[in-house]
């Protein structure tokens, strides 16, 4: 038995005890129509609840469901109350009762605020399923650019791989798949040997500091490399690292070759944050109507939030999402709410009817 039954009937019983009294007084007679209006109006609610599918007005506030066959059962009690009140008035007086309008009255404002929560909690129901669908579209739109890149930079890498170009060549190419790929932030040169060495970055200006990088000393790093040589040899996508001076991030390895022998590895660094960043800008959405963190191991990669701390409260308020999706063995997770201004544009108190279709006019009065 849930508690609104559980309630309705322990009133109930307390007012139907009342009623081994003989005869009844005006008083008496109006605190039973007050509790029949309650009753009938907590029954009604219910059932309207399951009509109209507003599922907080069934469950009011609690887990578990009040069943449309106990919402009966409380209204017909709370029917037979109010005749009750209403035949005890007949024996005393005549004429219609004083206390006539209360039910009307009681269960408008019952119904009323019942009905508003109702619609509240439905309508953050609809932006939350908004927002959860933005949020699979950010992890989708990041994934497939992710394995782009990996493909591009395995086009790029067998033609940088020709013996004939020059450094100078290969650096004017490398600064131009950067630009195409935001997000990227140094190309790399990589030794063959077991320490796999930095030997050439572009662009250089900059990035002084990641000539000579040892990528053998970063286990993330290596598990890309070997991956990369795996047959077939093929580009390869690191877990996360730690991009120098631009924070968390990833790499992408190519396997170079000449000759049919290993001549090294083309190496990309992307920072994540560049790369969201890139995706929000592009989406007119994501963009204007959603704040959005991105984290991994819980800590973020992306933020545009302005929050400091914890999003909980305000993605109850509004409607947000907090979704782990995996993204090429990773667990991203996707924190996402709209912004005030979307928020109060696209919140509806009341539902909206689908607008009718226009009636179609007659030929003899189209012109």
């Amino acid at each position: 038995m849930t508690q609104p039954i559980a309630i309705s009937l322990m009133l109930s019983g307390l007012i139907l005890a009342t009623l081994v009294v003989p005869r009844l007084s005006q008083r008496h007679t109006l605190v039973l129509a007050l509790f029949a209006s309650a009753v009938l109006s907590l029954g009604s609610a219910t059932l309207l609840g399951y009509a109209l599918d507003l599922n907080s007005v069934y469950l009011w506030g609690f887990d578990t469901a009040t069943s449309p066959f106990a919402a009966t059962a409380i209204s017909l009690v709370g029917i037979a109350i109010l005749a009750r009140a209403w035949r005890e008035h007949t024996l005393a007086e005549v004429g219609a009762p004083s206390w006539l309008p209360l039910p009307v009255v009681v269960g408008s404002a019952t119904l009323t605020v019942i009905f508003y929560l109702g619609l509240q909690e439905q309508e953050i129901v609809r932006l939350h399923e908004a927002t959860r669908r933005s949020a699979y579209n950010l992890s989708r739109s990041l994934e497939t650019v992710m394995r782009t890149q990996s493909e591009e930079l395995y086009r790029f890498g067998r033609e940088w791989s020709d013996p004939d170009k020059t450094a100078v060549v290969r650096g004017v190419e490398a600064e131009s798949f950067l630009k195409e790929n935001p997000g990227g932030q140094v190309i790399a040169l990589v030794s063959p040997d077991a320490k796999h060495v930095s030997l050439e970055t572009y662009p250089f200006l900059g990035n002084e500091h990641l000539t000579g990088l040892v990528h053998s000393n970063e286990p993330a790093r290596v598990a890309a490399i070997v991956r990369a040589l795996a047959p077939p040899r093929g580009p390869s996508i690191s877990s996360t690292i730690d991009v120098h001076a631009y924070g968390s991030g990833y790499a992408i390895y190519v396997p170079l070759e000449q000759n049919n022998r290993l001549w090294g590895f083309l190496a990309t660094d992307f920072a994540y944050s560049r790369v969201i960043e890139r995706l929000i800008e592009r989406d007119a959405t994501l963009r204007t109507d959603y704040l959005t963190r991105v984290s991994i191991t819980g800590t973020p990669i992306f933020d545009n939030s302005g929050f400091l701390g914890s999003m909980d409260d305000v993605l109850d308020q509004r409607g947000g999402v907090d979704v782990v999706e995996t993204i090429f063995d990773r667990r991203m997770r996707f924190t996402m709410v709209s912004t005030d201004e979307a928020f109060v544009r696209d919140r509806r108190n009341v539902p909206e009817r689908s607008p009718s279709p226009p009636a179609s006019s007659s030929p003899c009065c189209s012109a």
